[in-house]
């Protein structure tokens, strides 16, 4: 069995939503590549794709949807090392 990138969360606003990725898609291809974990989709995002539009294929209900989502920038998430002042 392969692995398999279920979307478990999906931030309102955020190109995966505009794009129509939902809670409990399976992504399993990304722009003509296979997606099998986190980071097949992490490497896949990495260079000068943002704001470029891509294909993705999820599974949803045992059918496969295309769609096509524009890139953006992963958000920063504040730190949370202790003792930096």
């Amino acid at each position: 069995d392969r692995s398999r990138l279920l979307v478990v969360g999906v931030p309102p606003g955020s190109p995966a939503d505009a794009g129509g990725i939902l809670v409990g898609d399976v992504i399993i291809e990304f722009d003509g590549h296979a997606v099998e974990s986190p980071l097949d989709l992490l490497d896949l995002l990495q260079g000068d794709r943002i704001g470029r539009s891509a294909p993705v294929k999820v599974l949803r209900g045992g059918t496969v949807t295309d769609l096509a989502v524009t890139v953006g920038r992963r958000p920063v998430r504040p730190s949370t090392r202790l003792g930096s002042a």
